[in-house]
């Protein structure tokens, strides 16, 4: 910006080197970095970058080596992104994959807490399968009554199951928890068992007998009579062979 003889401003348009040009608009369409981040990196003017690239849009539908060069651009990015994808995948794995299988809600609620900054939490929330207004009540702790009557009920589970040696099921330990006053169904009993990894031994069951048919049959001899007026008088001889 000028100023005349006269005082009044005066507007100089600023040039830009082609290949810094080029340059900027790869970074953008090839990288995908922010148009925010361009114009404070390279010290742009506020609507120059997005001048670029709708004057970079306009010659791509004219020429063809343009438009290839550009898809070229997008399928680049697309990789990278799917790249990117992967390997947050891997870490998320590497750190979340125990939670995963264990199906604990609130475990997982702080792990979210504990990594939204790395992960996201809507990204997080998507993987452990949660609603956001879920994640949110606890954080308010709306439900916090709920989760210290489930946890003593899981202790009350847990305790029953280990005074009976582990041998009991879910039904038989719903049936000792509604005789103790509380009131919960099997199917409740059965979640919070499955959550606690906690399973009945089944004792085997002894397989019915059935008669087979007899390997070898032996002559009744003395027609089954087995008395005998003086000693050795009345016996048979049996050979090993």
């Amino acid at each position: 910006m000028l100023k005349s003889n006269k005082g009044v401003k005066l507007h100089v348009s600023k040039r830009y080197d082609p290949q810094l040009k080029d340059k900027i608009i790869r970074l953008h369409l090839e990288d995908g970095r922010t148009i925010k981040s361009l114009t404070k990196e390279y010290k742009l003017g506020s609507g120059t970058l997005r001048f670029w690239l709708k004057k970079h849009r306009e010659e791509c539908k004219v020429s063809p080596e343009l438009q290839q060069k550009d898809e070229s651009y997008n399928e680049v990015k697309e990789l990278r992104k799917k790249l990117a994808e992967l390997e947050k995948e891997n870490r998320f794995l590497k750190k979340g994959g125990s939670i995963l299988r264990e199906g604990n809600r609130r475990v997982k609620y702080k792990f979210i807490q504990c990594h939204q900054k790395e992960f996201g939490v809507r990204w997080l929330l998507r993987k452990f399968q949660l609603t956001p207004n879920a994640y949110y009540n606890y954080l308010k702790h709306r439900k916090h009554k709920h989760h210290e009557h489930v946890e003593h009920l899981k202790s009350e589970i847990k305790a029953r199951f280990h005074e009976h040696n582990g041998t009991v099921g879910y039904r038989m330990i719903g049936n000792l928890l509604r005789m103790a006053g509380y009131i919960v169904c099997d199917a409740t009993v059965y979640k919070y068992m499955d959550e606690l990894g906690l399973k009945a031994t089944i004792r085997r069951k002894k397989k019915p007998y059935v008669r087979g048919e007899q390997h070898k049959v032996f002559e009744n001899l003395i027609n089954r009579d087995f008395r005998a007026d003086l000693p050795n008088t009345n016996g048979v001889l049996i050979l090993h062979t």
